[in-house]
């Protein structure tokens, strides 16, 4: 029974063991699927800060022919029309005389005339044949000057929304279920959030209780911003519920753009979660149906052991009462020689002897008192005679 009740607490030591190394084994499971998952969104942010500044790139060489044809042609504003139709890009095409007035747009001029008196000053200080690209609230614009016959004459520009951007580009990103990208920029504007569309164009570093829809806080994007961060990290939710986050950055000119693609921990682990949730309750089905089974066979083998015991016994007894069977027959074999002995002796006297209670009665006689009376007065009274 000992040796049963060890073999039990040492199977269930190891079940415990399984457990415990099954539990540490999700987590660390958890942990490189999450980093695994983080390296593939940092990829996946990577090439959209590419596709991004690849497109910007696209766009200057655009402005700069746009340029180029500008200093060389005499272009009545009848012909701007074909140029916007020539366009390989959807943007706004604009020319700016020397002075900043508007020669040819077509598009919000309410925006353009802000932006004018930056575009002007920009322009006149860069050289010929260059582009830059300025960003606006909402808007970034392509600028390169136009020189003719060495003098600045006036600007070749492009004009392209912000969100036309991300919408081509982030808006069709989805990681998991939940998972999305969203974009800011290195001062900490909110350029495109598909889920917090109301917060875009605020500035991280002016937060009010509004802005703390999404986030506990924006410690970790201002990390992100100030160089400080990893490519990836993880934040926490108003709800609780942890993020994972991987961003890269898309840089040309003056613009720093930073793309993140984040998605809820919960998520990227759920099938982890799922298979390792499975081997738990295998684990415990197994020692479970074991430990049943150790009980069941423990019971089973102390009732066999109980029959064997009482089945010992019961030989041991049947043996024991054949040899006394045999001692009783020999001490009354004894005692029947005696007892034949005795008789001899009494019956060769030659006078009747009588064995009588203190009552009078007569507990024995031998034969000649029979053969003197012609009766057996065995348990006769003295006094009957």
């Amino acid at each position: 029974m000992k040796g049963y009740l060890i073999i039990i607490g040492t199977l269930i030591v190891i079940i415990s063991a399984l457990i415990t190394l099954s539990t540490f084994f999700q987590e660390s499971l958890q942990m490189e699927m999450a980093e695994q998952f983080n390296k593939q969104q940092l990829l996946l942010s990577q090439t959209i800060s590419d596709n991004i500044t690849t497109y910007l790139s696209f766009l200057k060489q655009d402005v700069l022919q746009l340029a180029g044809m500008l200093s060389k042609l005499e272009m009545p504003e009848d012909t701007y029309d074909e140029l916007q139709k020539k366009a390989l890009i959807k943007s706004n095409i604009g020319i700016l005389d020397s002075k900043g007035n508007v020669a040819f747009f077509k598009g919000n001029t309410s925006s353009l005339n802000r932006a004018i008196p930056e575009i002007l000053e920009q322009s006149k200080r860069m050289p010929q044949d260059s582009a830059l690209i300025i960003k606006r609230p909402s808007m970034a614009y392509v600028i390169s000057p136009v020189y003719r016959q060495n003098r600045f004459s006036g600007v070749a520009l492009l004009q392209v929304s912000i969100s036309d951007i991300a919408n081509h580009f982030v808006s069709a990103i989805k990681t998991g279920t939940r998972g999305y990208a969203w974009i800011m920029d290195k001062d900490g504007d909110l350029l495109y959030h598909p889920k917090q569309q109301g917060m875009v164009g605020r500035n991280l570093y002016k937060t009010d209780l509004s802005c703390f829809q999404c986030h506990q806080s924006f410690n970790l994007e201002k990390t992100i911003i100030e160089g400080k961060a990893k490519d990836f990290g993880r934040y926490i939710a108003p709800t609780g519920e942890d993020k994972i986050i991987a961003f890269s950055t898309a840089t040309i000119d003056n613009i720093s753009w930073i793309v993140a693609v984040s998605a809820p921990y919960s998520e990227v682990t759920y099938a982890t979660k799922s298979s390792m949730r499975l081997y738990s309750y295998l684990i415990l089905s197994i020692f479970t149906t074991t430990t049943i089974i150790s009980i069941w066979l423990i019971i089973f083998n102390k009732k066999r052991i109980t029959a064997d015991e009482m089945a010992k016994r019961k030989e041991e007894l049947e043996k024991y009462a054949g040899e006394l069977e045999e001692k009783v027959k020999v001490r009354t074999a004894e005692l029947t020689s005696e007892k034949e002995k005795l008789d001899t002796i009494v019956s060769a006297i030659g006078g009747g002897l009588l064995l009588i209670n203190i009552q009078g009665e007569i507990l024995w006689t031998n034969k000649k008192i029979q053969e003197m009376l012609g009766i057996d007065v065995t348990g006769h009274a003295c006094q009957d005679l």
